[in-house]
């Protein structure tokens, strides 16, 4: 989404907030929206184990972050690579 930013002229807030990035995202492009659910199932995996908290990962958390890692990246393949 960063790559995305830039390529449109946008600097990139220094972030690892994947909702916070889409948001930026939509406002360019509203074909980002479809993101939104993916986005923000994976956000606390990216944002919360860097902060001195306790989290539990299960099997089925992996499961549907794949999942959701799957739809992201057709997501790419498909709509931002034109």
């Amino acid at each position: 989404m960063k790559g995305f930013l830039v390529s449109k002229g946008q600097e990139p807030p220094k972030t690892h907030n994947l909702v916070l990035l889409n948001d930026l995202c939509v406002a360019i492009d509203s074909k980002f929206e479809i993101l939104d659910d993916a986005l923000a199932d994976l956000n606390p995996h990216g944002v919360q184990p860097r902060y001195p908290q306790e989290m539990e990962i299960l099997e089925e958390d992996v499961q549907r972050a794949l999942l959701c890692l799957d739809a992201i990246v057709a997501f790419f393949e498909e709509t931002v690579a034109e």
